[in-house]
């Protein structure tokens, strides 16, 4: 085994990751990551988006990798500079659960400015893809959507 990951939902367990597993996830990622990506770690990296979506999947890429704060998405600070952070550090790929995302609609809705590139959607409401839409119109950027029910 290489790894365990921690699931969620009703009855949590501990879901074993294996070395071809995680090298078969970071290959569906670094599809569309390169050298010029920047891209925004903002989940910790015992969670799996954290450790492979936003964490191997770059570095085996070559991009560049920004480790959010010691507090991840839960930090007041990274949420209400969102906009800002992703402009200074010119994130091109940031990843999240539906519930941070959620959380970030308001500092979107209050800060837009860029062009919207890409979504991934795994099992998450059209209202709320369609807000972030909305709300990351005007940036260059791809994000990730994972729903938490469908983590490993």
């Amino acid at each position: 085994m290489a790894s365990y990951f921690h699931t969620t939902g009703t009855t949590p367990k501990l879901a074993p990751h294996n070395h071809r597993n995680e090298v078969a996830m970071i290959l569906a990622y670094v599809i569309n990551l390169g050298e010029t990506d920047s891209t925004l770690c903002g989940l910790p990296l015992f969670h799996v988006d954290g450790m492979i979506v936003t964490g191997l999947a770059p570095f085996f890429a070559g991009a560049e990798i920004l480790i959010a704060t010691p507090h991840d998405y839960r930090s007041t600070r990274l949420v209400q500079n969102f906009c800002k952070v992703i402009e200074h550090y010119r994130v091109s790929f940031f990843s999240g659960v539906p519930t941070i995302y959620a959380g970030l609609l308001q500092v979107l809705i209050d800060d837009r400015n860029g062009q919207f590139v890409e979504t991934h959607v795994q099992a998450l409401s059209t209202d709320l893809e369609g807000q972030l839409n909305a709300c990351l119109a005007g940036f260059s950027i791809k994000y990730e959507l994972m729903a938490e029910s469908q983590l490993p």
